[in-house]
């Protein structure tokens, strides 16, 4: 599993690298308390990971998720949490931007790749570095999540962290 981990984390930032310069499959977009945002759903799959829309979109009961965002790397540490209730069950990134839209202060942004999915590139300002090895880790119950936050289905009750940190700490060197 931690193997895939790897492919999945280092593919993600080294796409954002090869991408960054314009690419036309590449979309970036910021969210900020004040803004809505739209979600595209990738088509890919992993036993967490939804691969295709059901007819009603994502379906099933009201979920409540909490999403915290823990930066004690680089810059100004912070840990924020905002508590998404009563929500449709859909992909992490619709909480992540319910998260942002409830809490003064949670910022994000991320950037679209076509057929993967939105790869979160900050939170709060901090942004994740190809050279310096650091990026937003996403985990429920201290354990990594095996897929991204457009694909990740959450279920009632979970704890989400997205905790910045080095590939090293994460285990992936």
């Amino acid at each position: 599993m931690a193997a895939f981990n790897v492919v999945v984390v280092v593919t993600n930032v080294i796409l954002l690298t090869m991408f960054a310069a314009g690419h036309p499959s590449v979309f970036k977009r910021s969210l900020d308390d004040n803004k809505e945002a739209t979600l595209d759903t990738p088509k890919s799959n992993l036993s967490q990971c939804r691969l295709q829309q059901t007819p009603c979109d994502v379906c099933g009961k009201p979920l409540n998720v909490v999403i915290t965002a823990k930066n004690v790397l680089q810059g100004s540490n912070f840990e924020i949490a905002a508590s998404v209730t009563n929500e449709p069950q859909k992909p992490l990134l619709y909480f992540l931007e319910r998260a942002a839209n409830l809490v003064t202060g949670f910022k994000f942004t991320s950037t679209y790749f076509a057929g993967l999915g939105y790869f979160i590139d900050s939170i709060n300002g901090i942004e994740g570095s190809i050279a310096s090895k650091t990026f937003w880790h996403i985990s429920s119950s201290g354990v990594a999540l095996e897929c991204g936050a457009s694909s990740y289905i959450p279920e009632d009750g979970e704890r989400i962290l997205f905790n910045f940190t080095t590939y090293r700490d994460a285990g992936y060197e």
